[in-house]
């Protein structure tokens, strides 16, 4: 059994986040309201790394599909996003970004390139199709909680 699972809707992202703040002794009375982040990542295990790397720091959403990210947009206001690039049969994640930046509310949402692609013209690429930062697979917790850092610095 997955130590962490993928979050699916918004009743369940309230009980695991209250489930965590209390386990952590954090609640959200306490240390403040986390930022709200949205992953959209097609592979289970990915989800569950990063889940599980920005659990007690963030309120963290995962979807595994064009589809559902763009509903999820149209009914939760998100702080920034982190999206995979390929997401399997579909809209990739450039297409899926471009879509979101048209939703209101999200024109000027960061939105985080989290991929495998890991060349320098494949960072130019993304960053010039919308998103506004980036970071390739495989990267450590510490390494990706500087960039949310950095983000929400910005």
């Amino acid at each position: 059994m997955p130590l962490v699972k993928s979050v699916n809707s918004k009743s369940e992202t309230s009980a695991n986040n209250t489930i965590a703040a209390e386990r952590s002794g954090n609640s959200k009375e306490k240390s403040g309201v986390h930022k709200k982040i949205l992953y959209i990542e097609d592979d289970k295990a990915s989800r569950d790394v990063i889940t599980r790397f920005l659990l007690n720091k963030y309120d963290i959403v995962t979807k595994d599909s064009a589809d559902e990210s763009l509903q999820i947009v149209n009914e939760t206001k998100f702080d920034a996003i982190l999206m995979d690039i390929n997401l399997g049969n579909g809209l990739n994640g450039i297409e899926v970004s471009q879509l979101i930046k048209k939703e209101p509310g999200y024109q000027n949402i960061p939105i985080i390139a989290v991929t495998a692609f890991a060349s320098d013209d494949d960072k130019t690429e993304f960053l010039s199709k919308g998103m506004t930062h980036y970071i390739s697979k495989p990267f450590r917790q510490n390494e990706l909680l500087d960039l949310l850092n950095n983000v929400f610095a910005e």
